[in-house]
């Protein structure tokens, strides 16, 4: 059977080999590029997830990030929970549809209705 290729968010033409592939690379990344982060110092505490005794005070988007950095990484996880879920889901339903293609022209074959082609795994003598 060969591969099933699905465009990503409807651009980036990809099988599920790849997806996956692609999916470890970028969670290695982030992984690394937090624990990093953690390392030199400039995460914030744990803690502003639930009390405010670290907030930075003042306005802008910078503060804004650090004092929310948790709560941002974990929508993000949870934004990229579904995306993983919905399309190896997409891939199944693709894999399936091809799958039963695959049955019915081999039950069409099998009536007699036409030629039958060895089977790509078998030899021939």
């Amino acid at each position: 059977m060969k591969p099933v290729w699905i465009k990503y968010y409807g651009l980036i033409p990809m099988t599920r080999f790849g997806y996956l592939t692609t999916l470890a690379a970028v969670a290695g990344f982030a992984f690394v590029a937090v624990l990093a982060a953690a390392v030199l110092g400039t995460m914030p505490p744990l803690d502003t997830m639930w009390s405010r005794q670290h907030h930075l005070p003042g306005p802008g988007i910078g503060v804004w990030f650090y004092n929310y950095m948790y709560w941002f990484i974990l929508a993000c996880l949870v934004a990229q929970v579904i995306d993983t879920w919905t399309t190896l889901h997409t891939f199944a339903k693709k894999e399936a549809a091809q799958r039963a293609q695959l049955e019915k022209e081999w039950e069409r074959l099998d009536e007699g209705e036409g030629y039958q082609p060895p089977d790509e795994h078998i030899r021939p003598r």
